[in-house]
């Protein structure tokens, strides 16, 4: 399936939020990629780079891959991030910080 046919129109379906709430374990990282191609204003709102003071907080080693997601706002992102944080795996193993106004960053697992 597309990324298309899992959002009506700017928002995530409720079929993809409960795929990213239900994401196995063994691929975490599929759930934050899922997620991040899901967003809306994906300009504004993604990124896989931290700011050097993003870095410092979260302890960042050289190498690690991260994604930085910034709601904006917008209701159908705040959906996607509280899938992910419905997700015990995602939480465990890629949660690093969420913090007032929207902003959230996860860690990819390193295979």
């Amino acid at each position: 399936m597309s990324v298309a046919e899992w959002k009506d129109g700017d928002y995530p379906t409720v079929d993809a939020l409960e795929r990213i709430e239900s994401w196995p374990a063994d691929d975490v990282n599929g759930a934050l990629t899922f997620a991040a191609e899901l967003w809306h204003y994906p300009d504004f709102g993604v990124s896989y780079e931290l700011s050097p003071e993003e870095r410092a907080v979260v302890h960042a080693d050289e190498g690690e891959r991260y994604l930085r997601l910034a709601t904006g706002g917008w209701s159908g992102n705040e959906e996607i991030v509280s899938a992910l944080r419905s997700n015990i795996w995602v939480m465990a193993h890629c949660w690093r910080l969420s913090a007032r106004g929207g902003l959230h960053i996860f860690q990819f697992v390193e295979v």
